[in-house]
C-alpha cells in the first residue's frame, strides 16, 4: 500500500459552519440585555417595521416591476427623505448603536453598480437600504414575504428565480432599460456565510458591463459572532434575538474605489466578476475563497 498522501488544513474555516464560542461575559452581556435591552429594541422594531411598510406600499403604488417602468417623482422623493432614517433606526433596534462610514458613495453617473461583500448577517438587509438605496438585487421568495415585499418593490428591486431558466435575461432586461435613476445593489455573492473570505461572485451584475463600486460591510469579529447567519449554525429568530441582546454590535461600511472594466471584462460577465473579487479581496484583505453558493446547498444537504 503506497503512503497516504495528507492535504494542508485549510487556511479559513468552512465558511457556511458557525457556532457561537460562549463565554462567560459574552452570557451575561446576553442575559442582563436580554432583561434591560431586549423589551426596548423590541418595542422600537414594532415602530419602526410597520412605519417602512407603510411608507413601501405607499411608494410602490401602480408599479408592476416592469423593467421599461418606474415609480412616479412623488415616490422617489418619498423614500428618498424616509427610507434612510427608518432603516438606521431599524439597525439601532438590532443593536447597532453607531455604523462608523469611510469613502464616497460614488454617484449613478460614476458607478451604476453597488457590489456588497462579504454578505454575512441578516442586518445586510437594512444595511443595504441605509448605505445604498440601490435596486436591490434578490431572490424571487422574497416578493412573497410580508412588509419585506414593499420595501423591495418600491426600490424597483430585480428578482430572480434561479430555478428559473434565463435569470440573466431577466437581470439583463432590468440593467439596460431606459430611465433607469437607482444604482443596482446587491451581494454577487448568493448566500450568506462566515465572512473570512469572498466566496465567488456570480455574473448576474456584471452583465452589461458597467462601472462598478464594491462596498465592504464590515459587521466585526467573527468570534463569538452572535449575529452570524450561516447555513449551519443558529436560525434566523435567534440571530435576531441574539442581535438585540448585546450591548453593542459593530458595523462599518467601506465605500472602495470605483472598479472600471476592461473591454474584455465587458464582454464576459464571468472573467468581471472574478477580478472585481480579487480588487476587493485585495483591498479589505481578506482571501478569495474557492466556495459558491451551490456549496452552500450542498452542505445544506449533508450536515
Amino acid at each position: 500500500m503506497g503512503a497516504v498522501r495528507r492535504f494542508p488544513a485549510p487556511t479559513v474555516p468552512n465558511p457556511f459552519i458557525h457556532h457561537i464560542k460562549w463565554t462567560i461575559p459574552l452570557f451575561l452581556e446576553t442575559v442582563i440585555g436580554a432583561i434591560f435591552l431586549l423589551p426596548l429594541r423590541a418595542l422600537l422594531m414594532l415602530a419602526v417595521v410597520p412605519a417602512i411598510t407603510a411608507v413601501g406600499y405607499a411608494a410602490s403604488l401602480g408599479y408592476n416591476g416592469k423593467p421599461d417602468e418606474h415609480i412616479n417623482l412623488w415616490q422617489r422623493k418619498l423614500i428618498k427623505i424616509t427610507f434612510p432614517f427608518l432603516s438606521r433606526l431599524g439597525l439601532l433596534s438590532l443593536g447597532y448603536n453607531w455604523v462608523h462610514v469611510k469613502g464616497r458613495k460614488a454617484s449613478y453617473e460614476e458607478a451604476p453598480v453597488l457590489v456588497v461583500a462579504p454578505h454575512t448577517i441578516w442586518a445586510d438587509g437594512p444595511a443595504l437600504v441605509a448605505y445604498t438605496m440601490g435596486r436591490v438585487v434578490t431572490r424571487v421568495a422574497n416578493k412573497y414575504l410580508l412588509m419585506q415585499r414593499e420595501v423591495l418593490m418600491c426600490l424597483e428591486s430585480i428578482f430572480i428565480d434561479r430555478s428559473a431558466p434565463g435569470p440573466r435575461k431577466v437581470m439583463k432586461a432590468h440593467m439596460e432599460a431606459p430611465g433607469c435613476y437607482l444604482q443596482l445593489t446587491g451581494c454577487p455573492e448568493g448566500t450568506t456565510h462566515r465572512g473570512d473570505g469572498l466566496l465567488s461572485f456570480r455574473p448576474g451584475m456584471f452583465l452589461a458591463g458597467l462601472p462598478a463600486q464594491p462596498v465592504f460591510f464590515d459587521f466585526g469579529p467573527k468570534d463569538p459572532g452572535v449575529a452570524l447567519w450561516a447555513y449551519s449554525g443558529i436560525g434566523t429568530l435567534s440571530t435576531i434575538l441574539l442581535s438585540m441582546c448585546q450591548f453593542h454590535n459593530t458595523l462599518t461600511v467601506a465605500y472602495l474605489p470605483v472598479y472600471r472594466p476592461s473591454v474584455e471584462e465587458k464582454a464576459d460577465p464571468v472573467l468581471f466578476a472574478n477580478n472585481i473579487r480579487l480588487y476587493m479581496a485585495n483591498l479589505i484583505e481578506r482571501p478569495a475563497l474557492n466556495y459558491s453558493y451551490e456549496d452552500a446547498s450542498c452542505i445544506a444537504w449533508s450536515v
